[in-house]
């Protein structure tokens, strides 16, 4: 299990990782150059708040896959797009429910990525305040981000998924 971007929020039972070395980071790397680790030798990744500010999203990303097992779940959470947060002074990439559709398409002349992701689930999540629209924004997730985002933005968007390696 790897905790990418861990940080101060270290995971008991991950592998921590973060670009700064730190108490409990037990490897220290740029995830958009190189992941320190075998092929195919992680079950489980968990990233949070951290996708957004590395150099390279695709490389990163292919990072991630070069590691992972196949079918190893992956969990990516990140500011959602409206969110002020997301706009934080080191930010250089914003995501809403679509950022990673391209690594789900089985469509050649749309996906170019050698990353390939299978069981796609998208979750929004909100601040105490905006609760109260979380089951309708998840359920209707359409319909919320094209007339109600910028009005009650959602905190995070949580990305989950499978590796898929079944062509590789």
């Amino acid at each position: 299990k790897l905790n990418i971007g861990s940080g101060k929020e270290t995971l008991v039972g991950y592998t921590n990782l973060d670009i700064v070395p730190g108490e409990n980071i037990q490897l220290v790397a740029d995830i958009s150059k190189k992941i320190p680790l075998e092929d195919n030798s992680v079950e489980e990744v968990y990233a949070r708040h951290v996708i957004q500010y590395v150099d390279n999203f695709e490389s990163a990303m292919s990072e991630i896959y070069r590691v992972c097992k196949p079918d190893a779940n992956i969990k990516i959470i990140v500011y959602y797009y409206t969110h002020f947060l997301a706009y934080g002074g080191y930010a250089k990439r914003y995501f809403s429910p679509i950022s990673f559709g391209a690594y789900t398409e089985d469509k050649p002349y749309r996906n170019k990525h050698s990353v390939r992701l299978k069981e796609l689930k998208i979750t929004l999540k909100f601040q105490k305040h905006f609760k109260f629209i979380q089951r309708f924004a998840n359920n209707h997730i359409w319909f919320y981000c094209n007339f109600l985002d910028k009005l009650l933005p959602a905190q995070e968007i949580e990305f989950t998924a499978k590796i898929d390696k079944k062509n590789s």
